[in-house]
């Protein structure tokens, strides 16, 4: 194991049953790796991630379907990294997202799921006693349900997270970027449930309730939830331009070999 950015990252199982993709490392004098596969099956991160990256990196999405183990942030996303990099061989980075309610102790933390709202019955794997579960969560939650939960709590602020994990080869340990952004349950929706419901046919199509991802409509920055912000704005202050911005100073002080 070996600490990286403020975490330690150790070895786990092996990964098989996953389809073959071979990516190549390209070697620059500063910036090495040209290009690098990027674990998803949403578009909008995709988009997201280069918008934040800008030239600084190719990225090549592609979805894989990555059993993913129970343990910290870290840990998943690291252990996601080599998976995944076995299936790759090549540079790869995967994400990890989490949602920390403070009145809860960080719960859902990692079984918070974000999504794409126009993709149909997302799934979450629930890492539950080492055991792999699935089940529709925010299809089966919804916004309504974070907003129950958090209701009877005066606290009602929580961290977004992000980690990546990236690596240059199977052989090699994922290193891991995390950045967090302070939000708060926005203002319109401290209500109870059934003035939720209300507040949502009212207010939802003017305002808030159409985002790239699951909870970002009803959660806020500054006074502005993270769905409705311009994206300039908030690929300049997100949780995933904070692990990323971390991401590109490392990539720039670091050189590799072309395998």
């Amino acid at each position: 194991p070996r600490a990286i950015y403020g975490h330690t990252v150790s070895p786990t199982c092996n990964a098989g049953g996953l389809n073959y993709y071979l990516l190549k490392l390209i070697s620059t004098s500063n910036l090495t790796m040209k290009t690098c596969t990027f674990v998803t099956g949403n578009p909008n991160k995709v988009i997201e991630v280069n918008a934040i990256l800008g030239d600084k990196i190719a990225i090549e999405p592609l979805a894989l379907d990555i059993p993913e183990i129970q343990g910290t942030l870290e840990e998943i996303a690291a252990d996601k990294c080599r998976r995944a990099s076995k299936v790759v061989d090549g540079p790869v980075i995967v994400e990890d997202s989490a949602l920390e309610f403070n009145a809860m102790n960080k719960l859902p933390g990692p079984y918070i799921l974000e999504i794409d709202i126009e993709e149909s019955k997302p799934l979450l794997t629930i890492r539950l006693l080492g055991n792999l579960v699935r089940k529709y969560f925010l299809e089966s939650l919804g916004n309504e349900g974070l907003n129950k939960l958090l209701y009877s709590y005066t606290d009602k602020t929580a961290e977004a997270v992000c980690t990546f994990a990236f690596t240059t080869d199977p052989t090699t340990d994922p290193i891991v970027f995390q950045g967090r952004l302070k939000v708060c349950l926005s203002s319109l929706y401290q209500i109870s449930q059934f003035h939720f419901l209300i507040r949502v046919f009212i207010e939802g199509s003017n305002r808030s309730c159409k985002g790239p991802t699951g909870w970002e409509p009803i959660f806020e920055h500054e006074g502005e939830t993270l769905a409705e912000m311009a994206h300039e704005k908030k690929n300049k202050l997100s949780h995933r331009y904070k692990a990323l911005l971390k991401f590109q100073e490392w990539l720039a002080t670091r050189q590799f070999t072309e395998k």
